[in-house]
């Protein structure tokens, strides 16, 4: 027997299962004149599956590439420009921004609610997937 567990808010139903939506935000973006000259971008990430923030998440800003702490926050600083930021983990489907504007001086803070994709039972055999319970996290087999 198979149990599927949603513990978190939308989501909707697809064909071969649940999908929790995730969302991505910009907080902040202003200038901040004690940067300097310099651009900074900050945020957090979490899971809208387990409720908690993600440590070691990789968020991604053009080229650049930097992880979460602990506390599932990141910080880095980066050049003026135009740029696509995104952000995966484990288990999670990505969340990206796209068209980030970056003036000189200007403070970013983002939020990114990572969803999951639960697939049904009878989904997962295709896959020969020999612990469920690794499977996106929200899979339990009773």
């Amino acid at each position: 027997m198979c149990a599927l567990i949603i513990s978190c808010g939308d989501y909707r139903q697809t064909n071969s299962g649940y999908k929790i939506k995730g969302k991505a935000e910009i907080a902040f973006n202003e200038i901040d004149e004690s940067l300097n000259g310099k651009s900074l971008v900050t945020g957090f990430v979490y899971s809208r599956n387990i409720k908690e923030f993600l440590a070691g998440a990789v968020v991604k800003i053009g080229n650049q590439e930097c992880r979460t702490d602990k506390n599932g926050y990141f910080s880095t600083e980066i050049i003026s420009g135009k740029y696509i930021i995104s952000t995966n983990y484990v288990g999670h489907n990505e969340e990206s921004i796209n068209n980030v504007s970056v003036e000189k001086s200007h403070r970013i803070i983002l939020i990114f609610k990572l969803g999951t994709t639960a697939i049904k039972c009878k989904e997962l055999w295709k896959y020969r997937v020999m612990d469920y319970r690794y499977f996106f996290g929200g899979l339990v087999l009773i």
